[in-house]
């Protein structure tokens, strides 16, 4: 009877299979399906498990993506050795200009701490009894950077020199005495200087930078 017919021939229609577990089945990927590799369907896994029909479209592509992650990964390759190569000649001169520039800096500050001595020198003509004193702690005062220890102090009154940081006498002798208004006073002042970078000797352990200044006796 027809109606018979018609009800074994829906029985014998297999349900659409949609979606990628169609495709999962097809290729024999499902714990239900068929044995088989994805090959054999034609099929190809991807990133990220999805399949991709392998057509003659598809292959080129593959090879397109795989060349270009090649050379991406080429020019990283490239650009981690030029970086290791200029990296340490970059360092050595980054510290070069700062260790210069901590040496001149200090020249600077010597250089400006010492006129500052040599004026506050001449302004105490008649107000103290030792000059050299006074010369040193105006200095050490304009240069709290230095190290007091290294400064050494000399100071020419009158065409007499008094080297140190003391030079006690009175209005009659000694240094006051020769604190002579309208003479010269010259105020010398040095400091220790060592510039090294990575082990290399710049400028040598001993040498020094002196600061020199004439003022007029007030």
């Amino acid at each position: 009877m027809p109606d018979e017919r018609e009800h074994e021939r829906s029985l014998d229609v297999k349900p659409k299979c949609l979606g990628k577990a169609c495709v999962k089945r097809q290729a024999g990927l499902c714990k239900h399906g068929p044995a088989s590799k994805p090959e054999a369907h034609g099929l190809a896994l991807v990133d990220g498990g999805v399949e991709e029909k392998l057509t003659a479209a598809a292959v080129p592509r593959v090879e397109r993506r795989s060349k270009l992650r090649l050379l991406l990964m080429q020019d990283k390759a490239q650009s981690l050795v030029e970086f290791a190569l200029t990296v340490p000649a970059l360092l050595l001169v980054v510290t070069g200009i700062a260790a210069f520039g901590i040496a001149f800096n200090n020249y600077m500050m010597l250089t400006e701490a010492t006129s500052v001595g040599a004026r506050q020198l001449t302004v105490s003509r008649g107000q103290t009894t030792d000059p050299c004193k006074t010369f040193a702690n105006a200095v050490y005062a304009a240069a709290p950077m230095l190290k007091t220890s290294s400064l050494t102090f000399s100071i020419t009154l009158n065409g007499v020199p008094y080297p140190g940081t003391t030079c006690i006498g009175t209005s009659t002798s000694g240094a006051p005495s020769n604190m002579v208004l309208g003479t010269n006073a010259v105020a010398t002042v040095t400091y220790p200087i060592s510039v090294s970078v990575y082990g290399m000797k710049i400028i040598a352990v001993g040498s020094v930078i002196t600061a020199q200044t004439t003022e007029l006796m007030q």
